[in-house]
């Protein structure tokens, strides 16, 4: 015959699975939602100074092996493209339960520059590979143990993943074979931001730190405008450098499930937010 003990000993054994599905319900809901979405296009006008110079597009997808695939395609309009053509694309490949970067391929023609090649993060040797395409060089480079990286293309969705409402900071460890550079982001400022035939987006200003960029963008002023909504879409880059301002906004938006504002327009700035910095 059970004893009162025992009797509730065998109610709490029952019960465990209970509290564990409603625990786990509840830490599910407690999670911040995906920002994006396989199918996700973001298109950008890129203007220099008051020069229109061209376009570049972002896009989200999810290949065989469940990665997340990451691409931006930049081109330089008729004008530009006289005397400087200009036609960029890079792709990265990330692990989603990691959040980290497996590979970044990029294929850079700027005027008389190319650069085409591959690097691989092989994070069980604690290595990484840089391929070029065009010399055949492969350069070996060390990951930091426990660390995870991001290179250049896949630290914008790393930060849209990140919770800027709780937390005015975030930072990530950008990784190739030129070294590893930890990238700060800090949010200055908030307020609302207008597009032409646009409602009201309400967004933040966040100021990365430019140590990762190479040449002469290293001491660059770089300030980026994000939707401050669940989706965080960038809406404005600012990159401020010795020889002018470069602007990318943002002028369209394709495959947002829920996205609640038009798909065209320039953007205008709203007093709440300064476009000085």
């Amino acid at each position: 015959m059970r004893t009162a003990k025992s009797w509730k000993m065998a109610i709490f054994r029952a019960a465990l699975p209970i509290w564990a599905l409603f625990l786990f319900a509840l830490g599910a809901h407690a999670q911040p939602p995906q920002p994006f979405h396989p199918g996700e296009i973001l298109t950008y006008h890129v203007r220099f100074g008051f020069i229109m110079a061209g376009r570049c597009w972002f896009e989200v997808q999810r290949d065989k092996q469940g990665r997340d695939v990451f691409t931006v395609t930049g081109q330089s309009n008729d004008f530009i493209s006289t005397f400087y053509p200009t036609k960029d694309i890079a792709t990265s490949y990330c692990d989603p339960e990691r959040q980290c970067s497996v590979r970044f391929f990029q294929d850079r023609r700027e005027g008389k520059r190319h650069c085409w090649e591959d690097t691989f993060f092989y994070y069980s040797f604690g290595k990484g590979s840089t391929q070029s395409y065009t010399t055949g060089e492969i350069k070996w480079f060390d990951i930091p143990p426990g660390r995870q990286l991001q290179d250049k293309l896949s630290v914008i969705y790393h930060m849209r993943r990140q919770d800027w409402k709780t937390s005015v900071s975030h930072a990530a460890v950008i990784g190739n074979d030129k070294g590893c550079f930890e990238m700060e982001a800090s949010k200055t400022d908030a307020g609302t931001i207008t597009l032409d035939d646009f409602a009201p987006i309400p967004a933040f200003k966040a100021e990365p730190s430019s140590t990762y960029l190479s040449g002469f963008l290293k001491k660059a002023k770089v300030h980026v405008w994000v939707s401050d909504d669940d989706f965080k879409v960038p809406l404005r880059i600012a990159i401020k450098a010795v020889f002018g301002t470069l602007t990318v906004e943002l002028v369209k938006v394709e495959n947002i499930p829920g996205w609640p504002y038009q798909k065209d327009g320039r953007l205008k700035f709203h007093p709440h937010i300064s476009s000085k910095s």
